[in-house]
């Protein structure tokens, strides 16, 4: 019993030390490094945001759902094209009259290509058909919050659906939906069938659900989080669409905002999430076992939406949080093992209730995109916050087998060379310099090849050269 005291007390310092590194993590404050835009939406506001490739070409259009609640109801689908300097309206739904609560971006007919779902009404398919959106009609009558699963339950190899109530006027428990096999269903191009199956336990509210790998049976677990009451509930995928509550808990303030996320890079799933009193927390899992609520002193006032997205290329998730109190954008940088750098953004100006990230003017690096009255953004925000890219201009290859890269930024500390995504050994590193790199013994086959330099974990894209 002592001995498993001793352990359950270095855990916590451990997952402590977590907290206090993003609460004192160094402050950056960047002056110069991204382009900021707007877009206005005049007297609407944004109900929902989504970066969706409609052409294929890896640059994200952006997907605007603005919703007018003064009168009746209606809302609009709209998508906006980076081009040179600028955002330009590409394609717009029609107006849609009736309540709604946001957008899903999914590949929902298997086709390959980003299609948007949008809760209105219900939840209408928008089908991309690679050079606009076409409203297909409702898949489900049920109308859902944004914050909906779209994974296959069961195990047949078709994506199903996990919704809860999207709509402060309707309050029900959360819903599960099952994609139907046939030859109208389940094939490229053509529009899904669900079919209603059950209703999860819990009590009923405005639901944001997610999925995540809770233990390591290799099947998509369901996390509910009911805004109102608090409530925070796992359900374990037994199959064949049976579920058992696997872990509860009852905050005592309402929760505004979860995030699903591995923090330590362990295989379990983790939580990290925002109550209403705006101090980050999180629920670390012992090995799909248990969990712990872990509280902070990290205060970002009212966050409606937490990311977790690698924004720097370094295979660890960080969190992207938007302060509504300050109007402001939190960076977590993670450093593994439950260590993160809070970086705070100088980015702001509107209240960052909606937000997506996508690569919206086409350089391979994360752009950010929030609002409620309207579309605030920033390109390349998270490769400007006080951290040094390394950038490489070229790279020579010779017959003997060495490499000499030369770009700008290497600082004079070994850190990281990746060809073709593969990390370069440090005993093949023959020297290195802030301007150039030099690798021996390494032997290329004819084509084309990629070189990236990290530091620090930070890399710019990679660049391509040609070996004759």
């Amino acid at each position: 019993m002592k001995k498993q005291m001793i352990l359950m007390l270095s855990a916590a310092l451990l997952i402590g030390f977590f907290f206090i590194r993003i609460q004192y993590g160094e402050n950056f404050n960047p002056d110069t490094g991204y382009r900021k835009f707007e877009i206005s939406l005049e007297s609407k506001e944004v109900a929902g945001l989504g970066a969706v490739d409609i052409e294929g070409d890896g640059t994200d259009e952006l997907a605007i759902l603005w919703g007018k609640y003064v009168g009746e109801d209606c809302c609009q689908l709209m998508l906006y094209k980076w081009d040179k300097n600028s955002f330009k309206r590409h394609w717009e739904s029609e107006e849609m009259a009736g309540d709604f609560s946001g957008l899903k971006v999914v590949d929902l007919d298997a086709d390959g290509k980003d299609d948007v779902l949008v809760c209105h009404e219900g939840l209408k398919f928008f089908r991309n058909n690679g050079k606009n959106l076409i409203n297909k009609g409702n898949i489900i009558d049920y109308l859902p919050s944004q914050f909906l699963l779209f994974d296959d339950l069961d195990g047949d190899g078709l994506k199903d659906l996990a919704v809860g109530a999207g709509n402060y006027k309707y309050i029900g428990l959360p819903r599960l939906y099952k994609q139907v096999k046939g030859k109208s269903s389940g094939r490229k191009g053509k529009k899904p069938v669900f079919k209603f199956k059950k209703e999860l336990q819990g009590i009923t509210g405005y639901n944001m659900i997610k999925g995540m790998k809770a233990n390591n049976d290799n099947k998509m677990d369901i996390l509910n989080v009911e805004y109102n009451s608090g409530r925070i509930f796992i359900f374990k995928n037994k199959g064949k669409f049976k579920f058992s509550k696997f872990f509860t808990h009852q905050c005592n303030e309402k929760v505004t905002s979860i995030e699903v996320i591995d923090m330590n890079n362990d295989g379990y799933d983790d939580i990290a999430f925002s109550p209403w009193s705006g101090f980050l927390s999180s629920f670390i899992n012992h090995s799909g076992k248990s969990f712990e609520m872990i509280a902070s002193d990290s205060y970002t006032g009212h966050s409606f939406v937490i990311l977790a997205y690698d924004i720097n290329n370094d295979s660890r998730m960080d969190l992207i949080v938007p302060s509504s109190t300050y109007n402001k954008i939190y960076l977590y940088k993670s450093e593994g093992k439950f260590k993160f750098e809070e970086m705070k953004s100088k980015v702001g100006g509107e209240t960052p209730d909606r937000m997506t990230v996508g690569d919206f003017n086409g350089d391979r690096r994360p752009d950010i995109a929030f609002g409620e009255t309207k579309v605030v953004g920033a390109l390349d925000v998270p490769h400007s916050f006080g951290l040094i890219l390394a950038h490489v201009n070229k790279v020579i290859y010779t017959e003997n087998g060495k490499l000499i890269i030369k770009g700008k930024n290497f600082n004079n500390n070994k850190d990281k060379v990746k060809i073709d995504g593969k990390s370069v050994s440090a005993g093949k590193i023959a020297s290195w310099s802030s301007k150039k790199i030099i690798i021996s013994n390494y032997k290329l086959e004819k084509g084309t090849h990629t070189c990236l330099v990290l530091v620090g974990g930070e890399g710019s894209t990679p660049l391509s050269f040609k070996v004759q």
